[in-house]
């Protein structure tokens, strides 16, 4: 397995291989949009909003565990894990 590879699985768990995905959605902005009308920012912050709610709520890797850690214990489990279902939804209307 190669170093990034490695990374990538450390830091994101099962999610890394989303994170290509993300890096492709804000690589197209970079680009004329004339041509690439799906590319819109609303699409890649609904894209990285989900990503990082998921990444808290099934506590994948070394992030999402900081992620849930760190919301459960400032708003308590419950509250936590509302707060994560609540900005999924919301990343998901603004995919």
């Amino acid at each position: 397995m190669t170093e990034i590879n490695y990374r990538l699985i450390n830091y994101f768990g099962g999610l890394a291989v989303f994170v290509p995905l993300i890096i492709l959605l804000f690589s197209a902005h970079f680009f004329n949009t004339r041509k690439l009308k799906i590319i819109k920012f609303n699409l890649s912050l609904g894209a990285v909003i989900i990503f990082i709610s998921l990444l808290g709520l099934f506590r994948s890797g070394e992030w999402g565990g900081r992620i849930y850690e760190s919301l459960s214990i400032d708003f308590s489990i419950i509250g936590g894990l509302l707060i994560l279902l609540v900005s999924f939804f919301i990343g998901i209307i603004l995919f």
